[in-house]
């Protein structure tokens, strides 16, 4: 019950940051990734044989929002003082809440 409870969650923080980013930057292939992801871990909580695949998936996306969270903050050092705009911040908020909620993958059962 909990592990879908985590799931339902990481599925939504995916969704939302996908319909943000795609307001920012528009639609592109980043964002048919994130609502892809989104779809395969809420499909893995009916669909068992999904389990495995959905959580090597959400924990690359959790590697790579917390990198992408790391290069977004050297990015705002950029010019000498560190700067960032009120979009780049939703955006690295948005990154750490991926990062936050994809943690409870490693105790997923498989």
């Amino acid at each position: 019950m909990l592990e879908n409870i985590c799931k339902l969650i990481f599925a939504l923080t995916l969704f939302f940051t996908g319909v943000f980013a795609s307001r920012v930057f528009g639609v592109n292939a980043g964002l048919m990734v994130l609502l892809a992801v989104s779809a395969l871990v809420l499909a893995s909580i009916y669909v068992t044989p999904l389990k495995m695949i959905a959580r090597a998936v959400a924990a690359l996306v959790c590697v790579l929002s917390a990198l992408a969270f790391v290069l977004l903050m050297l990015a705002g050092t950029i010019g000498g003082s560190f700067h960032l705009s009120e979009s780049s911040q939703a955006i690295a908020f948005m990154l750490v809440l991926i990062s936050l909620t994809a943690l409870p993958l490693f105790v997923w059962r498989t």
